[in-house]
């Protein structure tokens, strides 16, 4: 049995293997290569909706999402340049690159919405 996310991304497989034991979980993991400090860096920065300014940075092997007024939240990598908001079912962050390594903006993916974050210079 698939077990999918919000968005309908396979999370995990529950393989009943044999009747007396509970299913087996096999959780998805993230690719090896989008948690490396050198790939994690081209995220890293302050990025701008308006007045309010989001930053990203790293914490061990995760990308690190801090906003004025909340807590702050573990970005999970889920496939290139897209991250999870881990404990946030529905709540990602997609980077997209105009020129150069790093990002030059940060797309909100949310239940109520899209929104666009600019990079600060």
């Amino acid at each position: 049995q698939f077990q999918m996310d919000m968005d309908g991304n396979i999370t995990a497989v529950r393989v009943p293997i044999e009747a007396s034991v509970s299913p087996i979980v096999f959780e998805r993991q993230p690719d090896l290569r989008f948690v490396s400090h050198e790939y994690l860096q081209r995220f890293t920065g302050d990025y701008a909706i308006g007045p309010q300014i989001s930053t990203f940075s790293i914490s061990g092997d995760k990308l690190r999402l801090s906003i004025t007024g909340q807590p702050p939240y573990m970005l999970e990598a889920i496939r290139e340049n897209e991250f999870r908001l881990v404990g946030l079912d529905g709540f990602r962050v997609r980077f997209e690159f105009e020129n150069g390594d790093k990002a030059s903006k940060a797309v909100y993916l949310q239940p109520n919405g899209v929104f666009e974050a600019k990079r600060k210079e």
